[in-house]
């Protein structure tokens, strides 16, 4: 069957049914593996919308992870210029340097 094709039990009652249609076909990588390779979901939930709840791509994952471990390890130059940025919106100022 192809995707969103009705189920034989459909087609020969003529009732239809949510789950009664058949679900569509998983989507593939580039390279012909199945996209859910690319994500750390749990592999056997069906997830309807990822997106909307803060899961991205392992490849997303994996720069995340770099940037969080350069901000922890420049952690005492970064946190003051985010303060001092912050400081300079709230007063009006324009970002920059002085």
């Amino acid at each position: 069957m192809t995707t969103n094709q009705l189920s034989p039990a459909v087609e020969t009652t003529g009732h239809r049914w949510a789950a009664d249609v058949v679900r569509p076909a998983p989507m593939l990588t580039p390279d012909g593996e199945p996209a859910m390779t690319d994500w750390s979901l749990q592999h056997g939930v069906r997830h309807l919308n990822h997106g909307s709840f803060g899961a991205v791509p392992l490849v997303a994952e994996r720069a995340q992870t770099g940037f969080r471990q350069v901000y922890e390890d420049f952690a005492e130059r970064v946190v003051p210029l985010i303060v001092e940025l912050g400081r300079r919106a709230q007063s009006g100022e324009r970002p920059g340097r002085r």
